[in-house]
C-alpha cells in the first residue's frame, strides 16, 4: 500500500508561528501536529529551521532557536525572520519549559503549565533584568511589553471555563502523542510525585551531582499529595531575562517584587517583535537543585496545552484579523517621520510662485481621512519648475504632515526603487523586515509591499507623497498620449500604485496635461520677466545690468534654463551679455543640427542650449567627470543618492546593501555594453571591471573581486597602462589586507611603487598614497619602527604637496598616532591625535565617524580605568559603532573592528551579557567574511577568552585564548606584541587555574621580550612589570610585589 502523499503548501498559507528553544520542546511540538507538510525552500537570509504541519484547520510553522543560543535577542531574531518568510502569520505561541516560582497562594508543581496572561501590572510577560539603577541603588524596571492578541485571550477564556468543568483535553493529547510516537514514552511521560521535591530557598545544592538523590530530604518543603497526575494550568505573569536563574533566594525575591509564576529566557524578545502568547511547562524550581529530569515531560504538557488552545480559537476570527507584521507596525505611538526629501533636487533659494503655493494649500489642507487619497497634478512643460514648486510646498508645510516622501517617477524602475527606499525611514518596517531586504532578488518588491501596507494603516493618513516626473504614461492607460512624448519602453501606468492607497495626500508632477484626470489638475505657467530676473539674481547677486533683462527675455520664462545660466555666469565670472553671446552661438549651431535630426515634441531648444553650454565647461575642466556622466547614462532608471558619490549617509544597513546592489547592477550592465561595443581590453571596459571589483569588495565577496581585478590587470599589462596598473595594485592590496594576507599585500604594493618609478608622470600624491598603504601593512606585520619611519616620510610629503590642512594629512596623523602608541611614544601620540581631531572636526564635523574614532583613541590614552571613565568609554564606543553601521553597514571590516572594541570594553566594565553577544556576533561575521587569521578575528577570539575568564568559565576561556594564541603566532609571529598580549592574558588565566608557576614564567618571558624590543623604560614594558607586581600581590608574595610595582611606578613617572 502506498504511503500517504505529503502536502506541500505555500508560505502564505501559514497563519500561526510556533516557537521553541530546545530540541525536546521541538520534538514535543512536532508530535502535536495532526499532519506534517512538506518542507519549503528557505529565503536566502533566513537561517531558521522549520517544521510545517497543521492542527485542526490551522496551518502551523514551527521554528527552534539555534542550538546553544538562548536569550531574548535570539528569540527576537528567530521571530523577525519568521515574519519575513511567512507574511500571513497572525500570531505566535512560544512553547517550552521554564522554572517554576512557587509560593503564596499558587501551588506550582513540576509538569504544571504556566500561561502568560495580562494582570493589572503587566501584559503577561515582564523582563526582570531590563531597567536602571537609581541614585539610592535600587533597580527600577523601565518600559513595558505588549499583551497577547485578543484572539488568543478569547481562546484562553474558553479553555479556563472548559477546565473548570473538567473538560481538559491535555491528557488526551499526551496519550495520543505516546500512541503515535512510542519512542517518546521513556522520557515524555509523568515521573511521579516522588521525584518532585521543592527545597527551602536557603538550602543550596553544593555537590556536583546532577540529581538530588543525596540531598537532605529534611530540608524539603512538605506539600500535600495531589489526587491526580494531570498537570494544573496557572495563568499570570512570566518573568523573562537573559540569564539562567539557579538561586532560590533570587527566585523568591522576584516573586515578591513582580508576582511572577515562572522564569525563562526568551519570551521578552518575542512580545515586542510580534503578537504572541507564552506557554511554559515547569521542569524545575529555578534554584541550585535545577536538573534536566523533568524537561521532556514539561515540554510535552506545554505543547499539549498549546494544541488545545489552537483548537479552541475560531478560524474566521483569526483570518479576519490583521497579520502580525501589520500589528507590530501599528503599535507605534505615532507615524511621525523626520522631514528628509531624499533624492529631491531642491535649490537653496525659491523665488516667487506664491499664488501656486496658496492654491496647493487650499486643496491639500487641512489633512483629513476621507477614505481615498487627495491627488493634485502639477503639469506644464519641462523646466517650468514643477518639481521645485512641489518641494517648496512640502518644505513650507511639513509640520502639517506626519511624513513627506519624494518618489522619482521618471521611469517605473526609478519609481519602484524610490518607493522601496522609503522602508528605511519606517522604524518598525526596518526592524521587522530587515532580513528579506538584505540581498534577495525580490527585495524591492517586498519593500514596496511593506511601504504600501504602512501607508494604509488605520490612523496613518497624514502623509504626503510627491510622485515627480510622471512623464511617460503607458498607452494602455490613456489612448490619447502623443506617440512621440516618451520612449514606449519607459512608459507605465501610475494608477496601479495610486489604487493601492486608501488615504493620504499625493502630488504628481508631469509634462502630460491629461494626467489631471487622476485628480485635481493645476497648470504651471512660465515665470514673469520680473520673476526671471529674481531667479538669476537669487543665484548670482552681481547680475544687475541691462543684459540680464535681455537674457531673461531670451530664455522665455523657464526657471531651469535661468538657473543653468546664472550658475554658469557665477562660476565663470562673466556678464549676462557675454553669456547671451555664447548662448546665441550655441543655439545657431544646434538649430542647424536639428534640421537633419528628428526630435521629440517635448524637446526644448532653449533649455538644452543652456545645458550644452554648462556641459562643455565641465568637459574643459574635468574630462573624467564627463566620462562618469556617460557611464551614469546607462542607469537612466536608477536613483543615485549622495552615498553613491562617497558620502556615506545611508540610514541603515539595509539601505547600504541595497545601494551596493544598485551599483553592482549598474556596473554589470555597463560592462556588458562596453565589452560588446568597445572590446574586452578597451580602457573604459577595464576601468568598469575595476569599479565592479570594488563593489564586490564592499559586499565582502572578495574572491569575485580578485577575479575581476586579475582580469583588469591582465588587460592593463597588455596595453602597458602603468597608471591603471598602479590603481589595480592598490585595490588588490586592500583585498589582501582585508583577508589578512599581509605578505601578498606588501608584494603588490611594492609592485605599485615600481609602476610609479617607471612612469614618466609620477605624482607625489600617488607615491605618498601607496606608501601610506604600505605603512599600514608594516603595522599589521608588527614592523612598527618601519611603519613609523614610513608614515613620518609620508606626512612630510603630504604637507608639501597637499598643504597642512588636507584630509590626507589628518589621516596620516591618525595612523601615526596609533603607531606612536604601539611604540610607547605616548606624548607624541597625544599630539598626533589632537591634530587629527582638530582637522577632522573642521573638515568632516565633530560627529563624523573618523572624528569619533580618534577621540576614542585619545580617551583611551588619557583616561585611567575608573568606573566613570569606563562608562564614558562604553558610551563613546557605542556612538562610534553606530556611525560605522550607518556609514558602511554591519558587515564592513571597520564596523566589525569597532564591535570588537566595544565588546572588549564592555567586558572590562563588567557588562558580561552584552559583551558576550557583541563579541560573538563580531567573531562569527569576521570569521565568515575575512577568515580565521585576520587580526580582528583573532582579537575577537582573545576577547571572548578574557570574558570567559572574568566569568570564571575557565575551560572555555582556555580554549578561546589558546586558539587565539596559536593563530597569532602563525600570522604575526611569536614575538609580535599582539601575540605577547594574548600570552599575558593566558598567564592571568593560569593563575586563576592555580598554575601560578606557569603564569610567573610567562610574565617574565614577556618582560624580557619587551625590554629587547622597546627598552626597559618603555610604557608597555612597564605595563607588564606592573601586571607581574599585581600577580605577586594576589599570591601573597609581598616583597616581590612591592619591588615590581615600585619599578613600574618610577618608570611611569619618568616617561
Amino acid at each position: 500500500m502506498d504511503a500517504p502523499k505529503i502536502r506541500k503548501l505555500r508560505p502564505d498559507d501559514y497563519t500561526i508561528a510556533w516557537i521553541c528553544a530546545l530540541p525536546c520542546e521541538l520534538a514535543a511540538s512536532e508530535a502535536m501536529l495532526d499532519e506534517r507538510h512538506g518542507d519549503l525552500h528557505r529565503r536566502r537570509n533566513d537561517s531558521n529551521t522549520y517544521i510545517f504541519g497543521s492542527v485542526g484547520a490551522y496551518n502551523i510553522v514551527i521554528a527552534c532557536l539555534p542550538s546553544g543560543v538562548y536569550g531574548t535577542t535570539s528569540a527576537a531574531t528567530v521571530a523577525i525572520q519568521m515574519l519575513a518568510s511567512f507574511p500571513s502569520i497572525r500570531f505566535g505561541i512560544m512553547v517550552g519549559i521554564g522554572g517554576g516560582v512557587p509560593g503564596g497562594d499558587t501551588d506550582i508543581r513540576l509538569g504544571d503549565i504556566i500561561v502568560s496572561k495580562p494582570t493589572g501590572t503587566f501584559g503577561g510577560v515582564v523582563q526582570y533584568d531590563f531597567g536602571k539603577t537609581i541614585q539610592e541603588g535600587d533597580f527600577v524596571r523601565v518600559g513595558s511589553l505588549n499583551k497577547p492578541p485578543l484572539s488568543l485571550l478569547t481562546g484562553i477564556s474558553r479553555l479556563e471555563a472548559d477546565h473548570m468543568l473538567g473538560l481538559s483535553k491535555i491528557p488526551l493529547h499526551l496519550s495520543d502523542m505516546i500512541a503515535r510516537y512510542p519512542a517518546m514514552k521513556a522520557k515524555f511521560t509523568y515521573l511521579g510525585q516522588f521525584h518532585d521535591r521543592l527545597f527551602r530557598s536557603d538550602y543550596e545544592h553544593f555537590n556536583s551531582e546532577t540529581t538530588c538523590e543525596n540531598c537532605d530530604v529534611s530540608r524539603a518543603i512538605e506539600r500535600p499529595l495531589r489526587e491526580g497526575t494531570d498537570p494544573v494550568i496557572h495563568y499570570g505573569t512570566i518573568g523573562s531575562g537573559n540569564q539562567v536563574i539557579k538561586h532560590g533566594a533570587t527566585r523568591d525575591r522576584l516573586r515578591r517584587e513582580l508576582g511572577i509564576l515562572c522564569l525563562e529566557m526568551e519570551a521578552a524578545g518575542l512580545m515586542d517583535s510580534f503578537p504572541c502568547l507564552v506557554v511554559r511547562g515547569i521542569c524545575d524550581y529555578a534554584d541550585s537543585h535545577k536538573n534536566k529530569l523533568w524537561q521532556e515531560y514539561a515540554a510535552a504538557t506545554a505543547a499539549a496545552y498549546a494544541k488545545e488552545l489552537v483548537l479552541a480559537i475560531p478560524l474566521d476570527q483569526v483570518l479576519c484579523s490583521s497579520t502580525a507584521a501589520e500589528v507590530a507596525m501599528a503599535t507605534e505611538a505615532n507615524f511621525a517621520i523626520p522631514f528628509i526629501l531624499n533624492g529631491c533636487p531642491r535649490i537653496s533659494k525659491f523665488v516667487g510662485r506664491d499664488d501656486y503655493i496658496q492654491a496647493i494649500e487650499r486643496f491639500l489642507l487641512p489633512v483629513t481621512d476621507e477614505g481615498e487619497p487627495k491627488i493634485l497634478v502639477l503639469h506644464g512643460v519641462g523646466g517650468i519648475g514643477k518639481t521645485q514648486l512641489a518641494a517648496q510646498f512640502a518644505k513650507s508645510y511639513r509640520d502639517q504632515f506626519s511624513a513627506v516622501f519624494w518618489v522619482n517617477g521618471k521611469t517605473e524602475s526609478a519609481l519602484r526603487t524610490s518607493l522601496a527606499t522609503i522602508v528605511d525611514q519606517i522604524p518598525s518596517a526596518t526592524r521587522l523586515h530587515k532580513n528579506e531586504l538584505s540581498g534577495d532578488e525580490d527585495s524591492t518588491e517586498m519593500a514596496i509591499r511593506i511601504v504600501i501596507r504602512w501607508l494604509k494603516l488605520a490612523g496613518n493618513f497624514r502623509w504626503l507623497i510627491i510622485f515627480d516626473s510622471i512623464d511617460s504614461q503607458s498607452q494602455s492607460a490613456d489612448k490619447s498620449m502623443d506617440s512621440d512624448s516618451q520612449s514606449p519602453s519607459l512608459a507605465y501606468d501610475i494608477r496601479k500604485y495610486l489604487d493601492l492607497m486608501n488615504h493620504g495626500s499625493v502630488i504628481i508632477t508631469s509634462r502630460l496635461s491629461y494626467m489631471s484626470q487622476l485628480g485635481k489638475g493645476m497648470t504651471i505657467s512660465r515665470v514673469t520677466l520680473d520673476e526671471g530676473l529674481q531667479v538669476l539674481r537669487s543665484i548670482n547677486s552681481h547680475i544687475d545690468d541691462e543684459g540680464a533683462l535681455d537674457l531673461a527675455r531670451r530664455l522665455d520664462g523657464l526657471p531651469l534654463g535661468l538657473s543653468h545660466a546664472a550658475c554658469y555666469m557665477a562660476q565663470k565670472g562673466i556678464s549676462p551679455r557675454q553669456y547671451l553671446q555664447k548662448y546665441n552661438e550655441e543655439l545657431a549651431g544646434r538649430k542647424k543640427l536639428l534640421e537633419h535630426v528628428p526630435r521629440l515634441s517635448s524637446y526644448n531648444v532653449s533649455l538644452m542650449t543652456t545645458w550644452e553650454i554648462s556641459l562643455a565647461a565641465i568637459q574643459d575642466e574635468n574630462p573624467f567627470a564627463i566620462k562618469f556622466l556617460m557611464l551614469s547614462s546607462f542607469c537612466i532608471t536608477r536613483t543615485f543618492t549622495s552615498s553613491f558619490f562617497g558620502i556615506p549617509q545611508c540610514p541603515t544597513e539595509i539601505g547600504y546593501m541595497r545601494l551596493l546592489g544598485d551599483a553592482e547592477r549598474m556596473y554589470k550592465r555597463a560592462l556588458g555594453e562596453y565589452r560588446l561595443g568597445l572590446g574586452p581590453n578597451d580602457s573604459t571596459t577595464l576601468n568598469t571591471m575595476n569599479g565592479l571589483a570594488m563593489v564586490h569588495q564592499s559586499q565582502g565577496r572578495l574572491a569575485e573581486a580578485k577575479k575581476l581585478l586579475q582580469a583588469a590587470l591582465d588587460g592593463y599589462q597588455e596595453t602597458k597602462a602603468l597608471g591603471d596598473i598602479f590603481g589595480v595594485c592598490i585595490n588588490f592590496a586592500g583585498i589582501y589586507t582585508d583577508e589578512g594576507d599581509l605578505h601578498r599585500a606588501e608584494l603588490i604594493l611594492r609592485k605599485a611603487i615600481e609602476c610609479l618609478g617607471v612612469s614618466t608622470n609620477v605624482h607625489q600624491e600617488q607615491l605618498s598614497s601607496v606608501l601610506f598603504n604600505l605603512s599600514g601593512v608594516f603595522k599589521q606585520q608588527g614592523l612598527l619602527i618601519d611603519a613609523e619611519n614610513l608614515l613620518e616620510l609620508i606626512l612630510r610629503r603630504y604637507r608639501k604637496v597637499l598643504g597642512p590642512h588636507n584630509i590626507s594629512v589628518y589621516n596620516c596623523m591618525h595612523n601615526l598616532g596609533n603607531i606612536y602608541v604601539d611604540n610607547g611614544r605616548l606624548l607624541d601620540a597625544e599630539d598626533a591625535f589632537q591634530t587629527a581631531i582638530s582637522g577632522y572636526s573642521e573638515i568632516l564635523g565633530s560627529d563624523h565617524v573618523m572624528t569619533l574614532m580618534v577621540s576614542d583613541s585619545l580617551h583611551d590614552l588619557r583616561a585611567p580605568m575608573t568606573r566613570e571613565t569606563l562608562d564614558e568609554r562604553v558610551a563613546s564606543c557605542r556612538r562610534t559603532l553606530k556611525k560605522q553601521e550607518d556609514a558602511r553597514g554591519l558587515r564592513s571590516l571597520a564596523t566589525l573592528g569597532c564591535m570588537v572594541n566595544l565588546g572588549t570594553i564592555l567586558s572590562v566594565n563588567g557588562e558580561f551579557e552584552e559583551a558576550s553577544t557583541t563579541l560573538q556576533q563580531a567573531y562569527q561575521s569576521l570569521n565568515e567574511n575575512f577568515g580565521p587569521n585576520h587580526h580582528h578575528t583573532i582579537s575577537a577570539l582573545s576577547g571572548l577568552g578574557c570574558l570567559h575568564g572574568k566569568q570564571k568559565r575557565l575551560i572555555e576561556a582556555r580554549s578561546f585564548l589558546q586558539s587565539a594564541l596559536t593563530r597569532s603566532e602563525e600570522v604575526h609571529g611569536r614575538e609580535d606584541p599582539r601575540t605577547l598580549h594574548i600570552l599575558c592574558n593566558l598567564a592571568d588565566l593560569c593563575n586563576d587555574e592555580g598554575r601560578s608557576e606557569e603564569a610567573e614564567a610567562i610574565f617574565l618571558k614577556v618582560i624580557r621580550l619587551y625590554e629587547k624590543m622597546f627598552g626597559v623604560d618603555n610604557v608597555f614594558t612597564l605595563g607588564i612589570v606592573q601586571r607581574l607586581g599585581r600577580f605577586y600581590l594576589n599570591n601573597g608574595r609581598m616583597a616581590e610585589a612591592e619591588c615590581n610595582l615600585a619599578k613600574a611606578l618610577q618608570g611611569f613617572r619618568k616617561s
